[in-house]
């Protein structure tokens, strides 16, 4: 999510996606999520290794758990949601990090 809407937002401001990936890469945020997908980040094509669908039910089982003990997880509701609507735009079997990719096409952001 947090991913998904920092590229969002660079390219708002006129940067190439790509480029972005490379400065992340090379950065202290970079992790080995980062690194793993990276090919799938910049358009290629893979079988998921975890799906949308499935993260989606994760988190929302975690955002379940916290509320019952009155904790509140607004950053994996909020991305819930993008899984959820990722998920009615029929991408619920794509790989999470197509979520970019879903942003671009369906988010109707024009990057």
């Amino acid at each position: 999510e947090a991913l998904a809407e920092a590229l969002a937002l660079g390219a708002s401001e006129g940067l190439e996606p790509t480029a972005m990936l490379d400065v992340l890469a090379d950065s202290p945020m970079a992790n080995f999520f980062l690194a793993f997908k990276m090919p799938i980040l910049k358009g290629a094509t893979a079988d998921a290794a975890f799906d949308m669908k499935s993260l989606c039910k994760d988190l929302s089982s975690a955002v379940s758990a916290a509320a019952e003990t009155g904790v509140s997880l607004p950053a994996a509701t909020a991305c819930v949601s993008s899984l959820k609507a990722g998920m009615a735009a029929g991408w619920g079997e794509r790989d999470i990090a197509e979520l970019p990719l879903f942003y671009r096409k369906h988010m109707q952001l024009s990057w």
